[in-house]
């Protein structure tokens, strides 16, 4: 389920129980709201920046009243400008006991063709309904939601259980797959669409099938690596998507910071993008303290740094030390980073020589992963990309001696993402198991190369029920379980 923003004045009573039936009507589906409860603060406006251009739908909401200050003078603006980012964003206006459009919505007459107003009924459970139904216009299965979203539901208990909870504890870590953009509602977030991109704007024919081959064009028809992955960095950017999965990323990992358990949450990126680094730094809103952790082709093949607040970031002079206690936060990047173009691993070439490699890491992180609980978000088991991390960058951080099963690859069985590869393993993964069909030898390979079993959670709803247990045993120690 996609995330939505729900903008409306402060102290508006009615404004904040329809907030709070919405909230509960799309959690029940697996989805998320996100309000602006307060309008002050720092980085306050970057937030709400982030937030509108991360969601599927925007809901404004007007009481007898009217518009709110920050609402009218500041969100409008900010409204027009998301709309205009995203030609398939929507807008919902939800008029409470007989509200009129206030004159501040003038300039939003424009976003008619993709505008719901609604006169909201006195009942506001219905009217959550009905803006639900609006925000989404392609139709909204709630019986399927709900069937995921209780699957979602139970496998984010059995991380709490397996990791917080568990004695002695242990970390989590989370792979972000080449698939996750798009089996999170950003259906056009494909290393295919990205590679198609590239390679038409260089007026190229064919197809690429890889990363790291598009990264061997892009530095063949470049002067140096930096220009390589501007080029790289352009055609990835151009089908990103609206950002929902990096939202909910990255209210999991400031849930997780916050909550400052004994163990660590670890984030893996499958790629040298600056998407995910850019979400926890704050770049886009709030940021959250973790230290980055970035393998490079210079002679100690690592840069580490600390991020504190809206403070720069710190390099750590000896990133091989061991991390400080309070590193609840790691974020990973086997593949260096862009923002380290020339020292990135982005090319076939650089693949290869890196095949027998491994990330360094500071001392005992990589036992501290290997006995950690491990998810995968998406599909991508036939992607090298996944293969390199599983197998070689990281293949002593994830691979668990012990044999533990608290591993898994998180599978969106209903995403229809328009890319071969995708279809061919959602095609084996979702078909009926049987002995030795061929179902049952994917499943059975997958298991044999990364020690993965395959769960059909969609990544977001897992995400947000994840949040959900870590608020919840922020507020009481003693719960985390859904009820």
């Amino acid at each position: 389920m996609s995330l939505l923003t729900f903008l409306y004045a402060k102290k508006e009573a009615a404004s904040e129980q329809l907030r709070d039936a919405l909230g509960a009507d799309l959690k029940s589906m697996g989805g998320l709201l996100w309000s602006d409860a307060r309008t002050e603060g720092a980085a306050f406006n970057e937030e709400v920046d982030f937030q509108l251009r991360s969601s599927a739908a925007i809901v404004h909401c007007i009481g007898p009243a009217g518009a709110g200050f920050y609402q009218g003078s500041v969100e409008v603006r900010k409204t027009i400008e998301a709309l205009d980012a995203r030609s398939d964003r929507r807008l919902v206006i939800v008029l409470l006991g007989g509200a009129q459009i206030p004159a501040e919505f003038t300039d939003l007459g424009r976003f008619v063709d993709r505008m719901k107003i609604i006169a909201a009924p006195a009942d506001l459970v219905i009217a959550a309904k009905d803006v639900v139904d609006a925000a989404l216009p392609n139709g909204v299965d709630r019986a399927r939601m709900a069937e995921l979203a209780k699957l979602a539901d139970k496998q984010a208990n059995d991380i709490i259980d397996r990791t917080i909870r568990k004695v002695p504890s242990r970390s989590l870590t989370i792979v972000v797959g080449p698939y996750a953009c798009a089996e999170s509602m950003d259906l056009v977030a494909t290393p295919t669409r990205g590679i198609l991109k590239m390679l038409r704007g260089a007026a190229l024919p064919g197809f690429a099938p890889w990363f790291e081959v598009m990264g061997s064009i892009a530095f063949a028809c470049a002067n140096d690596k930096v220009e390589a992955a501007r080029r790289v960095v352009e055609a990835l950017q151009a089908v990103r998507g609206v950002g929902t999965l990096r939202t909910y990323l990255r209210m999991v990992a400031a849930s997780w910071e916050l909550l400052q358990p004994a163990e660590r949450l670890f984030i893996v990126s499958c790629s040298p993008e600056n998407d995910i680094d850019d979400m926890l730094s704050g770049k886009d809103g709030t940021p959250v303290q973790h230290v980055r952790l970035v393998h490079c082709t210079e002679a100690q093949g690592l840069i580490a740094e600390r991020k504190v607040g809206s403070d720069a970031p710190q390099r750590i002079a000896n990133p091989r030390d061991s991390l400080k206690a309070t590193d609840r936060v790691v974020l990973l990047k086997p593949f260096g980073s862009f923002d380290h173009a020339e020292r990135a691993i982005f090319t076939a070439e650089e693949w290869r020589e890196y095949s027998n490699i491994e990330m360094p890491l500071p001392r005992d992180m990589a036992m501290q992963m290997a006995k950690s609980y491990v998810i995968v978000l998406g599909a991508g088991g036939f992607s090298p990309s996944l293969q390199m991390v599983f197998n070689a960058l990281l293949k002593t951080a994830l691979h668990n001696p012990d044999g533990e099963s608290n591993r898994f690859l998180l599978h969106n069985p209903d995403a229809r993402v328009a890319d071969v590869y995708h279809r061919t393993e959602a095609m084996l993964a979702r078909g009926k198991r049987e002995d030795d069909n061929p179902t049952d030898r994917f499943l059975n390979w997958l298991l044999k190369t990364y020690n993965l079993r395959y769960k059909m959670v969609p990544p977001l709803s897992m995400l947000a029920a994840l949040d959900d247990r870590l608020n919840s045993l922020r507020r009481d120690p003693g719960a985390g379980r859904a009820a």
